[in-house]
């Protein structure tokens, strides 16, 4: 394998990453490590990303991002109703 093929499939690796990367960020989970799954087992982390539930849920009035567990908001302090 000569040296342009491989930083041809490294470089391929580093940008395919970045989808299920974008994925996890959306849902909340670490950019980084969802990033370096994706470049390193994509055929896994790709589907896996689309398929992973979040832990978040926005607030109805402050609309950030808290826990779906919580009970108020972090930012705003107001109490969440129990869904």
């Amino acid at each position: 394998m000569q040296n342009s093929q491989i930083v041809f499939y490294v470089l391929l690796a580093i940008v395919l990453g970045l989808l299920p990367a974008i994925i996890g960020k959306i849902k909340g989970y670490s950019f980084l490590a969802w990033w370096f799954l994706g470049s390193a087992f994509f055929i896994i982390a790709f589907p896996l990303a689309i398929f992973i539930s979040s832990d978040y849920k926005k607030c109805p009035f402050c609309q950030e991002k808290v826990k779906k567990s919580a009970t108020a908001c972090r930012f705003c302090q107001r109490e969440l109703g129990l869904k």
